[in-house]
């Protein structure tokens, strides 16, 4: 199995409110940069979130589906200093500045949660995260 169809077996295994955090993180990161594409920040958005899909799967490839994924998104720290700043050029009763500090909000709670991911990783919780099969 190919480690990119392997992250989608992974990702689709997982409860169901994880697999609505991960919707929501490609709502925000992929859908809306797509919908704001004419504005520079979002093609960032849309550059970062595709290196994060290469990251995801030669992660996958390495490691297996594990906690050690959180690196994936370790772009984001850079990325989201740079949206926090340029976000107050933006209205918040703006469409486009209302997202990026959405963006900012959602990316942010999943860097915290990679952070603890990846920490437990090093810890030793090296398991796959893909329950067994019925």
């Amino acid at each position: 199995m190919s480690a990119f169809f392997h992250f989608l077996y992974g990702a689709f295994s997982q409860p169901l409110w994880l697999q609505g955090w991960m919707l929501l993180l490609i709502l925000m990161n992929f859908a809306a940069p797509m919908y704001f594409i004419r504005k520079f920040e979002s093609k960032v958005v849309f550059v970062v979130f595709i290196i994060n899909c290469v990251l995801m799967a030669t992660l996958t490839a390495q490691f297996g589906y594990t906690r050690m994924l959180g690196i994936g998104h370790f772009l984001w720290f850079p990325m989201l200093w740079w949206i926090n700043r340029r976000a107050k050029h933006f209205s918040m009763g703006q469409p486009f500045g209302l997202w990026l500090r959405a963006l900012i909000v959602v990316n942010s709670i999943s860097l915290l949660l990679d952070v603890i991911d990846v920490m437990r990783y090093i810890l030793g919780d090296r398991a796959e995260l893909i329950p067994p099969s019925s």
